[in-house]
């Protein structure tokens, strides 16, 4: 009898080997294909887009890892965000790397390999289904709408969001298992520092909420009273999220970013919901023409709304009636709208209608419920199986081509911007940056070109009135004055176009005029050198000191 228990023991063993072994694996081979499809961008340098304004506000602080960088990292809305551990994450970059793009960019590209390891071991804890969750895991690590959060060194709050939010996920699911308090703890404290990257997961709790359901089954739809005590058990993560949600706010605020009804109606605001889901949907199945940034509208086609209305309406009744006897289909729809609502624009902020980005949370819904779905349905039989083996691995090549190809066009601004506006129509925003690349190698005829493009397309525009006026002031100070002037009507708080036009006073040998401006920018950013320096050296000229 004990040489059976041993021996039943060694056997169980042998299991649980084998089964860490397996788990081991994957995870090694979803770190090495994220690797090979993301390494060249180690690289890369930074992106004119953001990237050079996180290293200036970074830059402006003291160096080193101490606590009045700390300090101003918890309490700082600067950049329209409230993001703290992204910054120190940027101030330790600065201390320990120099600001070294390649290490930089090699973080990021680390950080979502990570993810898509533990979204893999999420999966496989919670359902047991080790190569669906592998699937689900590897679209998530080579689909081309995360380039943008794993190239774009702006974006490290995105991945590092992700990886305490999936930390936090896969402690739940342990929780759910054995409760104690520890984990709950540990849970909760990684769900503080992931909503300190970024407030991206502040739907997590009611995300965790759809898991209890499926596939979990703590929850059923029709049990009342299970839903209360789950509800109560996540008090914590959701008064989390609502804090975070109001820091949100008021940073966006604060940094004039976030757009009024009277800018942007309700009308708009749901016409453009509608077409983002439906959008998102699309690109996350055929992900093509993507871009960094995609133009607000502001009339809609009636016919398209309606379509993209119609088009939710029939998925979302499909996973409902299809969820009564599969709930992963319905679970993952809904963890799809649940987590994109942030961001899909009823609360605009920015000018963009949609967002690469957007997608890093919400694409996990759209994988799981297609993975279990066609799995269900076509590999219950030897052929089966073997066909969905061969549709699965030629959809990952088709994905990792076409996130390799991606990953090509963040070289520099110049691609990136040139493929931005070949996709996209009518994009001031691709024509501005354009603008940009080319006006810092010297060619400021085609900049000119591409500002007056801007402009005509959007006339709001401070930026390009700004850019377009540093252009001429290389040639003639005295008509870049009116451009500065329109830059500062537009953005009356901002201080880039004072310190522009107090330049061109300067150059003009106006001094009082060029002290004054100087003085008018560093009042709205006291931390700008330009601008002291400006003024001292205006004060100098005009024998004011």
């Amino acid at each position: 009898m004990t040489q059976t228990l041993c021996q039943n023991l060694d056997h169980t063993d042998n299991i649980i080997a084998m089964g860490v072994w397996r788990k081991t694996f994957i995870c090694i081979l979803l770190v090495l294909a994220v690797w090979i499809v993301y390494g060249r961008a180690c690289g890369f340098g930074f992106i004119d887009c953001d990237d050079s304004d996180y290293l200036r506000y970074v830059s402006a602080r003291p160096a080193g890892f101490t606590w009045d960088n700390l300090r101003w990292a918890a309490t700082t809305f600067t950049f329209s965000n409230w993001h703290p551990l992204t910054w120190i994450s940027y101030l330790l970059d600065r201390s320990w790397f120099n600001d070294n793009p390649g290490i930089m960019h090699a973080e990021n590209i680390l950080l979502h390999a990570a993810n898509s390891a533990l979204l893999f071991l999420v999966l496989e804890r919670s359902t047991g289904k080790p190569w669906r969750s592998a699937m689900v895991a590897a679209l998530f690590a080579l689909h081309a709408m995360h380039v943008e959060s794993v190239v774009w060194i702006a974006e490290r709050k995105d991945v590092l969001s992700m990886f305490f939010l999936l930390i936090s996920w896969l402690i739940y699911v342990e929780y759910t298992k054995r409760p104690s308090v520890l984990k709950y703890s540990i849970l909760t404290a990684s769900f503080a520092l992931s909503l300190a990257s970024k407030a991206m997961g502040v739907t997590f709790p009611i995300l965790l909420l759809l898991w209890d359901v499926w596939p979990l089954g703590r929850l059923t739809w029709r049990s009342g009273k299970e839903w209360s005590r789950a509800i109560l058990e996540k008090v914590p993560l959701l008064l989390l999220s609502l804090i975070v949600s109001i820091l949100t706010v008021l940073a966006q605020r604060a940094g004039r970013s976030l757009s009024t009804l009277d800018s942007i109606p309700l009308g708009p605001r749901l016409a453009n919901a509608a077409l983002g889901y439906a959008a998102y949907v699309a690109k996350l199945i055929v992900p093509v023409d993507l871009a960094v940034f995609y133009p607000m509208r502001f009339t809609f086609p009636p016919m398209a709304v309606g379509s993209a209305i119609l088009l939710l309406a029939l998925i979302t009744g499909g996973a409902v009636r299809i969820g009564k006897t599969k709930s992963y289909l319905v679970i993952g729809w809904f963890w799809f709208l649940v987590s994109l609502l942030p961001m899909i624009g009823l609360v605009q902020v920015g000018q963009q209608s949609i967002a690469d980005r957007y997608s890093y949370l919400p694409s996990i819904g759209i994988s799981i419920a297609i993975v279990w779905g066609l799995s269900d349905l076509f590999g219950t039989g030897a052929l089966g199986r073997g066909i969905l083996t061969a549709v699965g691995a030629g959809v990952l090549g088709v994905f990792a081509l076409l996130t390799w190809r991606q990953v090509g066009y963040w070289t520099d601004a110049e691609t990136l911007f040139s493929h931005t506006a070949a996709v996209t129509d009518q994009n001031w925003f691709a024509y501005c940056h354009l603008g940009n690349a080319f006006a810092k190698r010297g060619d400021y005829s085609a900049a000119t070109e591409e500002y007056l493009k801007t402009i005509e397309f959007n006339p709001n525009y401070a930026e390009a009135y700004c850019n377009l006026g540093n252009c001429i002031y290389m040639v003639d100070p005295a008509r870049a004055i009116p451009l500065y002037l329109k830059t500062i009507e537009l953005e009356p708080e901002d201080s880039k176009g004072y310190i522009d036009l107090a330049n061109a006073y300067y150059a003009l040998g106006r001094m009082n005029e060029a002290a004054d401006d100087y003085r008018k920018g560093l009042e709205r950013d006291p931390g700008s050198a330009a601008a002291r320096d400006g003024l001292e050296k205006a004060k100098r000229a005009a024998g004011m000191e």
